[in-house]
Parts: structure tokens; C-alpha cells; sequence
């Protein structure tokens, strides 16, 4: 991308709280450029907001993913006339200096995580673009947990929710240059099916230390959907095959069907996966009154005594369907 103008520069240094082999915080320039005649007002953004928030959001990603990976070249900040791009070290911003009601500009949060989702850490074939896009558009959800906690996580992946097609998979085919997508949905269905994982796993420290791994793993390295998918699975130990087969080479999403019925006095809660691949037995949860229980569905009936039939499922940390045949 090239975009000819006079800019003007904020230049400012970051100090990381990763050390170098010497043992020194790593430390690399940080440069904003706008067009100068935003000058007055991209100053005032900047000084009161972006400022700020890029090195909050910095010290979030290198958390989550490790040191920014091209401190060499420092990280900059680039107006552009269009929305944003994830230029290595100088993202293109074009978003207005607009807010979220999260208080942030979701385009620099966006373009900044490409550095480690798509440009650390790139897909081989444009088939497996969700890579880029998935991991960076949950980064989003992550950032505001880290600011705010995660249950406004929550409310932030529900607004992204509404975006999912589920026209065709998010996985594409290889070998043939692809790139015509009929949805957008390897951003927000892979963002959903990511949290839906975490979910599963069920283990905050076992998920955070896999999104850490795959980056340690594969910096600087361009990789395919099955090298990330059989990364997951050796590092959770866990037998993910159907999972991603339903979420990442499928466009249908599992429905959990259910209904409860009175048996010898008792509430009798039967359920079951439809519209889900061979072998899919992902968990869920679900609540009757205030209790949790974990279920286990598969494609044929299970059962479940419960208290009373007011069964709520958790779709806000679960991407599926939900069919209640009362």
C-alpha cells in the first residue's frame, strides 16, 4: 500500500516488561504519523486516547502472545484515507478517530494484532485465512477482558455474534488461490469458535498457555490450518478432531435438541447433537434454577434427572444451536 501526503509524528519509545538475552527490557520506537491536516485533531486523539491505549494494548498482547515480534523495526501508526491494514510494523489506520462504547478504536485494536496473527504468524495458503482473521477478531474480546474483566468480554463477543453466516466454511480450499468468501465469517465465526474452545477446555491456564505456545511455536513461519488444529490438540491433550471438523471445515452449527419429560414423578431432561458431524460429543453447559451441569451430548438421547424443567443452556461461552421440543 502506498499513500503519498505530508504527515505529521508523535514519536514516543515502549518499554516492555519482556527481557532481551542479556537480560535487558526490550525497549523499541513507537511512531504515530497522520495527515497534517488532522494535525490538531489526531494530537488531541492521540495525546488523550491512543496514546495511551497503544501501550495498554502493548503490554495486553505481549502478555498474551509474547514480545512484539518486530521491535527491530519498531511499531508504527499510519493514517490512511481507508479503514486500516495490518502493514508490519506500520499499520495503516483510517478509522476517524472514532471510539467503541468500550472506549477504544477496534481498528487499532484489530490491525495492531495482525502483528502476531498474520504477520509473526502466517497462513501459507489463503484458504486457511481464518487463521489471521479468527485469532485477531477474538484478540479483540481478549483485550477488553484484560481492561474490564470477562464478563464484558461477553457483551463484546455477543455484538460480534450476529455477524456469523454460517454460508460456507471458513476453511477454503487449498491449491487454487482462494479468496472468494461469501461471508465474513472467518472473523466472527472463528472468533466464536475459538471462545467456544476455551470454553471446552474449561481451563484458563491451559488455553492462555496454548495461545502463548502457538506463537512461540511458529513465529516467523508460515503454517496451515492443520499445523495449528494438531498444535491444539498435542498441547491440550485432548482429541479435538470432530470439533474442528463441525466449526472449521463445516458451515452448519451443532444443534442441541432437548426436551424433559415426567417419568415416575421425576423431571427427566433427555438431549442430544444434531446437524453435527460423526463423533461430535463437545460438552455444554446448561442451568436449571442456579445449579450448572456439564453435559456431554452425543447424537443419541442422553438422560438427566433435574429439579424442574426451567432449563436455561449457556450460549453466551457456547456457539451452537438450540432446540427445545417442549
Amino acid at each position: 500500500t502506498l499513500n503519498i501526503g505530508y504527515y505529521d509524528r508523535i514519536r514516543d519509545y515502549y518499554t516492555s516488561e519482556r527481557k532481551d538475552s542479556t537480560g535487558k527490557n526490550i525497549s523499541y520506537l513507537v511512531d504515530y504519523f497522520f495527515l497534517d491536516y488532522h494535525s490538531d485533531r489526531a494530537k488531541a486523539f492521540f495525546a488523550d486516547t491512543i496514546y495511551a491505549r497503544t501501550k495498554t494494548m502493548l503490554k495486553c498482547y505481549e502478555k498474551l502472545f509474547g514480545v512484539y515480534p518486530f521491535a527491530r523495526d519498531g511499531y508504527a501508526l499510519v493514517e490512511t484515507p481507508y479503514w486500516g491494514m495490518e502493514h508490519q510494523s506500520a499499520v495503516a489506520y483510517g478509522n476517524n478517530f472514532k471510539l467503541n462504547n468500550f472506549g477504544f478504536d477496534f481498528i487499532l485494536i484489530h490491525e495492531s494484532a495482525h502483528e502476531w496473527w498474520g504477520n509473526a504468524v502466517s497462513c501459507n495458503d489463503p484458504a486457511d485465512m481464518w487463521i489471521h482473521e479468527s485469532f485477531t477478531t477474538y484478540t479483540e474480546a481478549l483485550f477488553v477482558e484484560y481492561l474490564y474483566g470477562y464478563k464484558r468480554s461477553l457483551e463484546y463477543l455477543s455484538m460480534q455474534k450476529p455477524n456469523i453466516a454460517n454460508k460456507t466454511p471458513i476453511q477454503g480450499p487449498r491449491g487454487v488461490n482462494f479468496h472468494e468468501r461469501a461471508d465474513n465469517d472467518i472473523y466472527y465465526k472463528g472468533s466464536w469458535m475459538l471462545h467456544t474452545l476455551r470454553s471446552v477446555l474449561d481451563n484458563d491456564s491451559l488455553w492462555f498457555g496454548m495461545l502463548y505456545g502457538l506463537q512461540q511455536e511458529f513465529k516467523y513461519k508460515t503454517i496451515s490450518t492443520e499445523d495449528v488444529t494438531k498444535y491444539i490438540e498435542k498441547y491440550t491433550n485432548r482429541n479435538l478432531e470432530a470439533f474442528f471438523r463441525q466449526y472449521i471445515y463445516g458451515n452448519k452449527l451443532p444443534t442441541l435438541q432437548y426436551f424433559v419429560e415426567k417419568k415416575n414423578g421425576k423431571n427427566v431432561l433427555k438431549y442430544r447433537w444434531i446437524n453435527a458431524v460423526t463423533g461430535f460429543e463437545m460438552p455444554i453447559d446448561i442451568y436449571v434454577k442456579d445449579k450448572k451441569y456439564r453435559l456431554i451430548p452425543k447424537s443419541t438421547y442422553q438422560t438427566l434427572n433435574v429439579e424442574n424443567d426451567a432449563i436455561k443452556v449457556n450460549t453466551e461461552r457456547f456457539l451452537i444451536e438450540v432446540l427445545n421440543q417442549k
